[in-house]
């Protein structure tokens, strides 16, 4: 993370007041072999999903970023040596829409299940649709 920031709406990311939306920038794993994963890390479980912050180089920001996760997962996460951590998958999708409302998508590794996955390729214009489709996923459970 720099020492800059971009604040952005949702409307600038799904780009309703722009020509064009902002395409996100976070590194996408297919599930549940993302690189350096640890296999079974997952477990069988299809509404898990992991993240790793700044490829588990700590830099400047990580903290704040970490932090942030936390809050937003209610700190019902698992954590790995090899920085990737587990939590629920609709988590990770509000988790990565506020990451592109921040501007720092770029730090961001995901490994959505694929049901989830679906949701956020479906509505790639529509962020609070992705969410809502998430939520959705999760309380069929």
């Amino acid at each position: 993370m720099t020492h800059s920031y971009s604040l952005r709406t949702i409307d600038a990311i799904d780009g309703l007041n722009k020509p064009a939306p902002i395409e996100p920038r976070w590194t996408t794993y297919e599930w549940p072999k993302a690189f350096g994963l640890e296999k079974g890390q997952l477990g069988d479980d299809p509404h898990r999903a992991a993240y790793r912050l700044d490829r588990n180089k700590q830099e400047d920001g990580w903290w704040a970023l970490d932090d942030l996760i936390r809050v937003i997962s209610g700190y019902d996460r698992v954590g790995s040596s090899s920085g990737w951590h587990t939590l629920k998958a609709v988590d990770l999708v509000k988790i990565m829409t506020v990451f592109r409302l921040l501007g720092v998508d770029d730090q961001l590794e995901v490994c959505l299940p694929p049901e989830y996955q679906s949701a956020v390729d479906a509505y790639p214009s529509r962020a609070d649709d992705q969410v809502r489709k998430s939520v959705e996923l999760a309380e069929q459970a």
